[in-house]
């Protein structure tokens, strides 16, 4: 009787070092996905952070564009010389 004591003792131990051996390869995996998610994470942030600095290139460059539109377009609306309302009746007496 006292071997199927020792035997069942030894199957427990066996058991015991079974679950242990189970429980360290879980927490090594699961290490491993957590380094995993962390190196993809900094990927994804080093990717928004180009995206960012792009899109403040974009609209910068934009905002100069519509600016210098803008002082195109007030530079063409106004006169390079008023127009004497005299000179205008000279040229039209001429046609006439």
């Amino acid at each position: 009787m006292s071997l199927l004591k020792e035997d069942k003792y030894e199957l427990l131990a066996r058991v015991s070092e079974v679950e242990r051996s189970l429980g360290q390869k879980a927490d090594e995996v699961v290490s491993a996905q957590v380094r995993q998610h962390r190196a993809e994470l900094d990927e994804l942030r080093r990717s928004v952070a180009e995206l960012f600095a792009i899109v403040e290139t974009l609209q910068g460059r934009a905002a100069s564009a519509i600016d210098a539109a803008r002082r195109e377009e007030i530079r063409l609306s106004v006169p390079d010389k008023p127009v004497n309302p005299t000179s205008k009746r000279k040229l039209y007496r001429t046609f006439f």
